[in-house]
């Protein structure tokens, strides 16, 4: 399915600022703007990823510098606590 990547920009956007919003104030006082992190989604049962190149274009707009690796492939079954 081909997708307009300019549709999705304005969607991400609009629902980042509605999650986000100027950010959370807590984390914006308590975490260092220069440190960095490193995360996994984590799946919690078996089933089929999809969506995998919105979920990178989500986290590059709230980081350019983000480093997005996929460790399945889209449209292919997981299973349980994979990675």
């Amino acid at each position: 399915m081909k997708f307009d990547n300019n549709e999705i920009d304005k969607i991400i956007s609009s629902a980042l600022k509605e999650d986000v919003g100027t950010g959370d104030i807590t984390s914006n006082f308590i975490i260092p703007r220069n440190k960095t992190a490193k995360a996994f989604i984590l799946a919690k049962e078996e089933g089929m990823i999809a969506g995998l190149q919105i979920a990178k274009s989500v986290f590059n707009k709230l980081d350019k510098n983000i480093r997005w690796k996929n460790l399945v492939r889209e449209v292919r079954l997981f299973l349980r606590e994979q990675k």
